[in-house]
């Protein structure tokens, strides 16, 4: 399949290439992308200005629908419209972790920037990270949800 890829440390070194569709392990789902918007982080990636670690596709906010899911998953299902967070590899463990912030986790590599993203037809991924989207709101508005999150928690939090 064909997907964005960072390829290299350096400015720019992204390019269009070809790479294996994935295929998601016992825990996992694959996603049929069907949106992906464009991060800070990724402009900040291509200026070499963002921890990252290539080769890697890029893409971090989507949204899709679960075209396989791995032989553990039971909670999902195919056709299932979803969303998911992007703390892969959050190692649950750590004092990060177990004060309730796994999304900063020194572990953590989120779709896009430490393992593949959604640049492409396809991305896997754990089933423990999805939320439901539903049927009444949009592909493009569920691929905004992560950042509409972040901006939504910061004003909270400065009341």
């Amino acid at each position: 399949m064909k997907a964005v890829v960072k390829y290299g440390k350096g400015k720019g070194m992204i390019e269009m290439r070809e790479v294996p569709e994935p295929k998601p392990k016992d825990d996992e789902v694959l996603i049929e992308v069907k949106a992906v918007s464009i991060c800070g982080s990724d402009i900040h990636i291509y200026h070499d200005a963002h921890p990252y670690w290539p080769p890697v596709v890029l893409g971090h906010e989507f949204s899709g629908i679960i075209v396989d899911v791995g032989k553990n998953v039971k909670e999902w299902k195919v056709g299932d419209r979803v969303v998911t967070e992007t703390r892969t590899g959050s190692c649950g463990a750590c004092f990060i972790c177990q004060s309730g912030f796994p999304q900063v986790c020194e572990n953590k590599r989120a779709y896009g920037i430490g393992v593949n993203g959604a640049y492409a037809k396809y991305v896997a991924g754990p089933a423990s990270l999805l939320h439901k989207l539903p049927d009444n709101v949009s592909f493009e508005a569920g691929a905004v949800m992560e950042p509409l999150a972040i901006c939504f928690t910061s004003i909270i939090r400065e009341m």
